[in-house]
Parts: C-alpha cells; sequence; structure tokens
C-alpha cells in the first residue's frame, strides 16, 4: 500500500540519520558505533522489501537484504557494548555473524518469495535454518542484557535493560518467529501495523536523540 511505502522510506531515512550522527559521536560514547550499524541494520530491514519485490534492484539490493538479515547479530553487538563494560568483540564472533549472512541468504535466493530468480549461485539454505540463527543471536543477547542485571548499580541503566528485553528483544523474536511459521499468513494490514509501529519508535528515537540542548545556537537567540 502507499502508507506502508510512506512508512517505510520514512523510517529508512530518519534510520539513516541516526546512523550518520552515532557514527559522528562514537569517540564520545564507545556504544554509539554498535548503535550505528544497528541502526543501519534495522533501515535495511525497512528497505529490503521495496528493493526486492517493487524496486527490483537485482544484485544492487543484496547488500541492502544481508544487512537486513544480520539485524540479530547487530543487536547481540549492541546489547554487549551498552550493558557489558570493557566489551571487545572475540575475532571467532565475526565469522559466526558471516556465516548467518550465508545462511541467510541462501534461504533469501532458495525462497520462492524473493520476487525474482536470485542471481547468485549459493548452495540453497532451508529458511528454518537461517531463522534458527536469528533467533540463536537474539537469545544471547537476551543473556547479555540479563547477565549482572541485580548488580547494575546505575537505576537508568536498569530500566534500560528491561526496555530492550521487552520491547526489542522479544519485538524481534516475534517477528523471526513470523517469518518462519506464518510467513505466507501476513495479511496486508498486519504488515502495516508492524511497519507504522517501527516507524514511531524510531521517530521517539529520533526526538531523542536531535533534541535541542543548551549549547544550541536557537537556545541563545
Amino acid at each position: 500500500s502507499v502508507l506502508e511505502l510512506v512508512f517505510r522510506v520514512a523510517t529508512f531515512t530518519q534510520l539513516c540519520l541516526l546512523f550518520l550522527i552515532l557514527l559522528k559521536n562514537r569517540e564520545t560514547n564507545r556504544s554509539y558505533y554498535y548503535t550505528a550499524l544497528l541502526a543501519l541494520g534495522i533501515a535495511s530491514y525497512m528497505l529490503a522489501p521495496l528493493v526486492v519485490h517493487q524496486w527490483q534492484w537485482g544484485v544492487a539490493g543484496y547488500p541492502i537484504v544481508i544487512l537486513a538479515i544480520v539485524v540479530p547479530a547487530l543487536f547481540w553487538y549492541f546489547a554487549n557494548a551498552v550493558f557489558n563494560d570493557g566489551f571487545v568483540p572475540r575475532p571467532w564472533v565475526k565469522w559466526l555473524l558471516i556465516a548467518t549472512a550465508w545462511l541467510g541468504f541462501g534461504a533469501f535466493c532458495n525462497s520462492t518469495g524473493s520476487g525474482e530468480p536470485c542471481r547468485v549461485n549459493l548452495f540453497p539454505v532451508p529458511d528454518w535454518i537461517a531463522q534458527t540463527a536469528k533467533l540463536l543471536w537474539i537469545a544471547a543477547a537476551f543473556i547479555a542484557v540479563l547477565k549482572d542485571w541485580q548488580a547494575d548499580l546505575v537505576e537508568s541503566r536498569r530500566r534500560l535493560r528491561l526496555l530492550v528485553v521487552v520491547a526489542g528483544g522479544c519485538y524481534m523474536a516475534t517477528i523471526v518467529i513470523v517469518e518462519l511459521f506464518l510467513r505466507n499468513e501476513v495479511t496486508a494490514v498486519a504488515e502495516l501495523v508492524n511497519v507504522s509501529v517501527l516507524s514511531l519508535v524510531v521517530t521517539a528515537l529520533c526526538i531523542h536523540f536531535l533534541g535541542i540542548n543548551r549549547t544550541n545556537v536557537f537556545a541563545n537567540m
């Protein structure tokens, strides 16, 4: 629908702006870098159905599809960077991310709903394997968030843990499970609700990060 198209493009634009702002300020906060990557991944998730089904970008759209696939992995990086002091990802973790991208893209190419024949020859991967890999990343992120919850002395960060678990991880896990078991039963209305909710959440985040502060030039007028 036109409304869904508007929501997707608007949310994608906001997330790209958020990505650039966080990336620019990554030196001031170590978690901004991973938050920026997560924002870019979610932006790709919002745009992927358009570049595949409607605009049919072909090979040019595959990087966006791959970024959308690894959103759960980026969520794990984000959760560890925010809640684990001194987080440094181990070198082998990136290979798990690459494997997740390979499995997801193989399932995408094997899917009859990809919109067009896949132009990359990959070993066909069953969709349930790719979705299970995503769920494992989300479960690992849950563990990272819930670990040392009671020992966290910063109250605002404890509340953020709950927000990330309930509003972020559970919502993401629900989307993955729906894609796994109910992909062909999702109605246009349900998809519109999903996109609109994400759009509202992203708008709230952008208002928070782009708020006028005391150092803003307009505050001195």
